[in-house]
């Protein structure tokens, strides 16, 4: 099914779905609409890219003061007012923190004046921000991740 979803569509017009015997078990008592078929191995295609960056030190035990930083790396249309409110709480809560937001909207500076204008408009000042738009290669975008603590998802 389509992008490796496990589990049954329910659809009478699709007739096989590939699976392994690890997502469903020969046992499974699950109903499924379509006839398994199960490949050896496991059914999800991936290969690593070479050259990655290593798990680095979370950042707060790296700075002097401690500093925590929350990250998200989602799609800037899901950063909803209600999640803004909710992180900008967090940010007070936390008052050694700065959020780190990695979006391809950044490259334009002024969705990066937007979104900081959202966090201002809660008490948050731009300066604890780090807005960064996408990198130029995977090993950068991966090694992006190293200056999390803790990642933040939206809802």
């Amino acid at each position: 099914t389509y992008i490796g979803y496990n589990n049954t569509t329910g659809l009478g017009a699709v007739d096989y779905r590939i699976t392994d015997k690890v997502v469903d078990p020969l046992d499974t008592q699950q109903p499924f609409a379509e006839e398994l078929v199960r490949l050896q191995g496991c059914f999800l295609c991936y290969t690593p890219p070479t050259g990655i960056p290593e798990v680095g030190t979370l950042p707060a035990l790296q700075s002097e003061v401690g500093m925590v930083t929350f990250g998200s790396f989602s799609c800037l249309a899901k950063v909803n007012p209600q999640v803004i409110a909710l992180w900008a709480k967090l940010l007070h809560a936390v008052p050694n923190s700065q959020l780190l937001v990695k979006t391809k909207g950044f490259s334009a500076n002024d969705v990066q004046v937007d979104f900081s204008k959202q966090f201002e408009r809660h008490g948050i000042p731009a300066r604890r921000l780090k807005l960064v738009a996408l990198t130029r290669t995977t090993y950068d975008h991966l090694n992006t991740y190293n200056q999390v603590d803790i990642a933040l998802d939206t809802f």
